[in-house]
């Protein structure tokens, strides 16, 4: 790692590097975070939770049997303006949420 974690290490200050590209990701950091706090338990019964609730949605969204609803998702903008929006693009968390939603992000 470079940047400003060497600059925390250089401090003897421990880092933690986590991905947060998928969902998968996620449950891999909830499942590192339980090991480096000695909680594995919470970590893994809330990982199962998000789990669960990604499934819910998945289920009420058709469970991907029916065709996509194509959607932009506009994370910023100039307030009062459309202007300097930031859309969502692929292959990333939010768009892998989207796609299980029943979307289809464009």
């Amino acid at each position: 790692m470079t940047g400003l974690g060497a600059q925390i290490r250089r401090l003897g200050i421990d880092t933690l590097g986590l991905p947060s590209e998928t969902i998968d990701d996620l449950h891999a950091t909830i499942e590192t975070l339980g090991r480096v706090f000695r909680i594995e338990e919470l970590a893994a019964a809330l990982s199962g939770r998000i789990r669960s609730d990604l499934e819910a949605v998945r289920a009420s969204a058709g469970g991907g049997d029916g065709d996509p609803v194509p959607c932009v998702l506009i994370l910023e903008r100039r307030p009062g303006r459309l202007q300097n929006m930031t859309a969502v693009g692929g292959n990333n968390v939010i768009d892998e949420l989207l796609t299980l939603a029943g979307g289809r992000n464009m």
